[in-house]
């Protein structure tokens, strides 16, 4: 299946082009403008999985990697990429050292930013030493509403999980533990 053109998302458009030998989502930014026609989520997996993850749900995005055009260095990075928990950042250097190659944290820095997939495949959750943001093709704007959603999406789930708890611990017969 081909697929060819631009997703709408709450943050920014994507890029998208899909066919048996290249899988990517891109931000549109000024330098990369739009292409295509807008494209619905029900022409693709690949962009109802961006459905899934905009109305709060977490997408398992492995199932994508084999599909990914990139070095086995590259393929190694976005791999660790989606063991970086949800809502969570981690640093350059200690994704380097993840991956077992503690000399490499500007080499992940590239390699994120080769990400086919940034969306999914959470680049954006990869910061500076000191905290700060660093860099992200889709502008460190887009970067930063990512993270500031994905920490609201846990606020929210935590809540739910709570009330669920509270609600079933004051039925009768409930275990209090």
């Amino acid at each position: 299946m081909e697929v060819f053109g631009h997703y709408k998302t709450p943050f920014g458009t994507l890029n998208i082009a899909i066919s048996p030998t290249q899988l990517e989502a891109r931000w549109v930014t000024l330098k990369t403008p739009r292409q295509g026609q807008l494209l619905e989520t029900t022409e693709h997996p690949l962009l109802a999985d961006f459905e899934r993850y905009f109305s709060g749900h977490i997408v398992d995005a492995s199932r994508w990697l084999p599909l990914l055009n990139g070095t086995p260095f590259q393929k190694q990075v976005w791999t660790a990429l989606l063991d970086i928990p949800y809502g969570t950042t981690v640093g350059y250097q200690e994704l380097a050292e993840k991956i077992q190659n503690p000399g490499a944290s500007r080499a992940v820095g590239t390699a994120n930013g080769q990400n086919p997939i940034p969306l999914l495949i959470p680049c954006h959750r990869v910061v500076n030493a000191n905290g700060e943001l660093g860099g992200y093709n889709g502008g460190i704007e887009i970067k930063a509403s990512l993270l500031e959603f994905e920490a609201t999406q846990l606020k929210i789930l935590r809540y739910q999980s709570a009330e669920w708890s509270r609600d079933n611990l004051q039925k009768p017969g409930a275990l209090a533990i």
